[in-house]
């Protein structure tokens, strides 16, 4: 990013101003500002050729992002950092034998079904079993998936 923050005033102004509104250098509150201030940036970031990919989480239904194209349904908890797809929780059964104590293959199979090319999930109701289950089992076993709660969907866009 810095090589970009140098290719023009205009460019670093916009990176300036997204790092400045962020809470961590990547999280922006979804509002009508900070939607064109994004789409914007990654405009601006792609004429400068720019290859990286710009990824839009949230837990707050589906919101509409112009450029975004919609890949599925991740899993997390309050903090929003981590994913127990993205560790592999579904990779294979039994993987992890705490978390997969209560649940039946046949349930397993739903879950690994719905997972599509991305590894997300792609239908809303299988991830929320799937975050149901989370939830019930990370209180029978203590942090067996992490040390968080409030496991929930969170849909995953991808601007293109």
């Amino acid at each position: 990013m810095i090589k970009y923050a140098k290719s023009g005033k205009v460019l670093s102004a916009m990176l300036n101003r997204f790092f400045a509104t962020s809470r961590n250098g990547q999280d922006v509150d979804y509002n009508e500002t900070n939607k064109k201030m994004i789409v914007e940036l990654y405009n601006s970031l792609k004429k400068e050729n720019w290859d990286g990919d710009l990824v839009l989480f949230t837990d707050d239904g589906d919101i509409e992002m112009p450029g975004f194209s919609f890949v599925g349904y991740d899993i997390c908890a309050d903090s929003m950092y981590y994913s127990p797809l993205g560790d592999g929780f579904l990779e294979r059964y039994n993987k992890y034998p705490l978390f997969y104590s209560d649940m039946p293959r046949e349930t397993y199979s739903i879950y690994k079904n719905d997972l599509n090319e991305n590894q997300l999930f792609g239908s809303l109701d299988v991830a929320e079993a799937f975050s149901n289950y989370c939830n019930y089992i990370n209180k029978k076993h203590r942090y067996c998936i992490e040390f968080e709660d409030n496991w929930r969907p969170v849909s995953v866009k991808i601007a293109f």
